[in-house]
């Protein structure tokens, strides 16, 4: 079985598939491709570079995204400033990686919509300030329950009803819990997937 979304769905990563968890350490540039390897700058006789090398992410929502069919135009995105770790694991599962620093997310939506010939409804799912408008514009928009508190006071300030609070913290299963919602609100379908 696999599980189709009817509508796109964009996520942040950072505080929603991951649990904000970082390993840190430090890394010096590989001479031979460019990537970044853990080690000791000879040269400069210390070490080099102190950056993000890994990130807690949940099984639960790597099974889940495992069942997502992949879909051309992509119906699944993840949003993120993290160009290297975050990017990385995009590419190594398939799903489109949308790079977000400095830039209204809700618009890079609009204009990747655009440029797939999307539909305009979509689902959203972030857990902080700078995910407030892509949550505002979203026809579903979901938060986990560890969100930053000025993204939930503004939410329900607001009154905005089509944004729901997940039971699971950021990492704990969110994807999961947000993809059994749409489920039940006939926003995603459980469809056969044959081989052979």
């Amino acid at each position: 079985m696999k599980i189709r979304l009817r509508h796109p769905l964009f996520m942040d990563m950072d505080g929603v598939l991951t649990t904000g968890v970082k390993t840190w350490g430090y890394t010096i540039p590989s001479d031979t491709d460019g990537k970044i390897t853990p080690g000791f700058d000879i040269d400069l006789g210390r070490f080099n570079n102190i950056n993000v090398l890994s990130k807690e992410i949940s099984d639960r929502d790597s099974n889940t995204l495992s069942v997502i069919e992949r879909t051309d135009p992509p119906t699944l995105f993840v949003i993120s400033n993290d160009r290297r770790v975050n990017k990385e694991w995009c590419e190594k599962h398939d799903i489109p990686f949308l790079y977000s620093a400095n830039c209204d997310k809700h618009q890079l939506i609009q204009d990747i919509i655009s440029q797939y010939g999307l539909q305009r409804q979509y689902v959203y799912i972030g857990d902080a300030l700078p995910d407030y408008y892509a949550l505002l514009n979203s026809k579903y928009g979901y938060y986990p329950q560890d969100s930053s508190d000025l993204l939930k006071h503004l939410l329900i300030k607001n009154r905005l009803k089509h944004c729901r609070e997940t039971i699971s913290n950021g990492g704990h299963g969110v994807l999961t819990e947000v993809i059994g919602r749409l489920l039940n609100v006939g926003a995603a379908e459980l469809v056969e997937d044959f081989y052979g």
